[in-house]
């Protein structure tokens, strides 16, 4: 908290008391506020529209001094910061909020044939977070050859632009990996799983069952849900002939489902008051 402390100069007269006064100095804040307009001028201009800008404390530098007579927005500073960020990606993760060292690591695992990827956490939007790349090509790479994922939560991406929103956005499609424990070994092929999968969503790809040792691993999937979708438990078959398939259906589970809203049918919360159209549909 910052609290503000006058002064004033003593002599004879002067009242040692508080006194009304009809300016005093202020910290604003601007959460949200998109990459390329954080330069002191562009904040000056924003602050101008308050007040008297004084000084900015600007992301990363403390106690620059910003010029009092700017009231209004560089065109030329603006193309500048646009061009300094036209390689990032925002990125957050579906679920709890990821330590900064995991996501480090994460671009250790997953990004590095692109070379150095400049990192960025944003201290107003918790889980946000900012990829910087060496090329505008490598961003589009990775939006390209996703899904990714972060201790089996889907982690999201979509390219920085000018009026992104800085911000987990709720989405109506999330890839999300399903297990199929129990699985009888004759139903493991990567065409027999995608058939099971796609009872619950668009199947994107497989990871197959291996042999560890003497050991078979329990089948898993990789599949595009839709929040208005149903996610059942278990998945039935159904043939003409028999095939040996198990009567009471193909348990299934889902690993980092997030939290979907049956309301607006999106992922990102829940059917409560944080959705936007909780109060047109249940407070009337």
């Amino acid at each position: 908290m910052r609290d503000l402390l006058i002064l004033k100069r003593w002599f004879a007269s002067v009242r040692m008391t508080r006194v009304p006064v009809k300016s005093i100095p202020v910290w604003i804040k601007l959460p949200g506020l998109s990459l390329h307009l954080r330069t002191p001028r562009m904040l000056s201009a924003i602050a101008s529209v308050v007040g008297k800008p004084l000084f900015a404390e600007k992301t990363g530098i403390d106690g620059q001094r910003i010029d009092k007579k700017v009231a209004r927005a560089i065109h030329s500073e603006v193309l500048s910061e646009c061009e300094k960020w036209k390689n990032a990606l925002v990125g957050y993760l579906f679920g709890d909020d990821p330590e900064l060292s995991a996501v480090h690591n994460f671009i250790a695992a997953n990004f590095k044939k692109y070379g150095e990827v400049k990192l960025f956490s944003l201290e107003d939007r918790p889980g946000v977070f900012v990829f910087v790349f060496e090329t505008y090509e490598h961003g589009q790479q990775i939006l390209d050859e996703g899904p990714y994922f972060l201790d089996a939560k889907p982690f999201v991406f979509k390219r920085w632009e000018p009026r992104v929103l800085m911000e987990k956005e709720a989405v109506r499609s999330i890839p999300v990996w399903i297990k199929l424990p129990g699985l009888s070994v004759h139903l493991r092929t990567p065409l027999l799983l995608g058939v099971i999968a796609s009872v619950i969503g668009k199947p994107l790809y497989v990871e197959k069952s291996g042999i560890q040792g003497q050991r078979l691993t329990v089948p898993r999937v990789c599949v595009e849900l839709n929040a208005d979708s149903e996610f059942p438990d278990y998945v039935k078959f159904e043939s003409v002939i028999d095939l040996c398939l198990p009567s009471g259906g193909v348990k299934v589970e889902y690993e980092g489902l997030p939290p979907h809203c049956k309301d607006c049918k999106k992922f990102g919360h829940l059917d409560d008051l944080t959705c936007p159209i909780y109060p047109l549909v249940h407070l009337k």
